[in-house]
């Protein structure tokens, strides 16, 4: 029988990530562009005769939007860091559930603050406050952490790979969706009215998890406080360090794939993170319809290489677009226990936020630096630690692929098909 899952989630939290995003970068650079009186003047600076006072100022709103790029992300960054971490083993204890509607109502909140700042033109701190707040519930890394946890307990090792890549699939089709949506809805009626799709598609996200979506991971105990107690406890932390302290070999190749995937997403974001304001600056002008059909374009290719991953049955094809990051998320998954599916998440949610305020570091930083000489700097970048990973994954693959063949496939007997895995507590 057909069993609700997780896709959904990751579908609609992408959506709104990608949506809210890519508005937020459009709203920034037109914010700066308005404070130094360069709003009406594209037609100049995007056109071979641009004088250098107009390209000069242009660089000065470029820079400027990059840099509140960064100031938001670290925003974000700093609070999630730690919740992040307790929110996997959070719910290796008390279930999946509570700490996705915790996340989840995190980004309502947050959009509600760009909805508020943008209609009444409020100072850009504000957005601030509402990342801060985004992160301090766990962000859209806590999100993911959650949702690759619950198919890791209602999938067999055989089977995690593709079950991992269905999921990225539901979070590349959601970030298609919303890239193709927002561009469009904004040259068309601004900022503010696009965001309300995003207050309906959250809603209904947290009515799902609430209502429809069954729980993987059954407690000992249902009542909220004991699950709040349980979040304020030490205990999270504990599940959290016994993963990193168990076996000496094991934590050694987790966390060479960690390096490879915390590489791979700080590639991804940092690309995802400047390309709008790179495009949106001469010599392309790209109007605001354009930018979200190339950031659709831009996630749509890890459709294609999802594709072939179920065909090949390989990683070969881990060299297209964040198909590596399937991969690296699946043998992490395999070479852990059952019961610490969400410790090794809320690892690699971590990571993922981390790597998305060193990405902001690293790419908007180059490309505030370099704007006015080199703007393609970020492209060489990428290749380089690109260059890294695959250096890296090259070096760790075949014996980790050597540990999971001695390794017992202890967690089919305890799948959710149909009942939930049991925590005694």
């Amino acid at each position: 029988m057909y069993r609700l899952t997780v896709e959904p989630i990751m579908f609609f939290a992408m959506f709104d990530v990608v949506m809210y995003s890519i508005i937020s970068k459009e709203y920034l650079y037109n914010f700066w562009a308005n404070a130094y009186g360069l709003h009406n003047h594209k037609s100049d600076y995007c056109n071979e005769t641009m004088s250098p006072a107009i390209k000069e100022l242009e660089a000065k709103v470029s820079a400027a939007a990059s840099e509140w790029t960064l100031y938001l992300n670290i925003a974000g960054f700093l609070p999630s860091l730690v919740t992040t971490v307790i929110a996997g083993s959070w719910g290796d204890v008390v279930g999946r559930k509570p700490p996705l509607i915790v996340a989840t109502t995190g980004l309502l909140l947050l959009v509600i603050f760009y909805m508020v700042t943008m209609h009444f033109k409020l100072p850009l701190y504000i957005l601030l406050l509402g990342r801060f707040f985004c992160g301090l519930s766990g962000d859209f890394s806590a999100i993911l952490g959650s949702c690759f946890a619950y198919l890791s307990d209602t999938s067999t090792h055989k089977a995690r790979t593709f079950r991992v890549a269905v999921g990225e699939v539901s979070i590349s089709v959601g970030g298609v969706t919303g890239s193709l949506i927002s561009g469009v809805w904004v040259d068309a009626q601004g900022f503010v009215t696009p965001m309300w799709i995003l207050v309906a598609g959250l809603s209904f996200t947290i009515f799902y998890i609430l209502f429809l979506l069954p729980e993987s991971v059954h407690a000992s105990c249902d009542s909220i406080a004991w699950k709040l107690k349980k979040l304020c406890s030490p205990e999270p932390f504990v599940g959290f360090w016994n993963l990193l302290r168990a076996e000496v070999v094991r934590t050694k190749y987790v966390l060479s794939l960690l390096l490879c995937f915390f590489l791979e997403i700080c590639v991804y974001q940092g690309i995802s993170n400047t390309l709008p304001v790179f495009e949106l600056s001469p010599p392309f002008c790209f109007s605001d319809t354009l930018v979200g059909y190339s950031s659709a374009l831009f996630s749509g290719g890890f459709i294609i290489g999802i594709v072939f991953l179920k065909l090949t049955q390989g990683v070969g094809v881990s060299c297209l677009q964040a198909v590596s990051a399937v991969i690296f998320r699946s043998l992490m998954s395999r070479l852990v226990n059952t019961t610490e599916q969400g410790s090794v998440f809320s690892l690699i949610a971590s990571a993922d936020a981390i790597a998305g305020l060193a990405s902001s570091f690293m790419f908007n930083g180059l490309y505030a630096a370099t704007v006015g000489t080199f703007s393609p700097s970020i492209m060489l970048l990428a290749v380089g630690i690109d260059i890294m990973i695959l250096a890296i994954f090259w070096f760790s693959y075949g014996k980790i692929c050597a540990y999971l063949v001695s390794k017992p496939d202890e967690q089919n007997s305890s799948l959710i098909n149909p009942d939930a895995i049991s925590v005694n507590t």
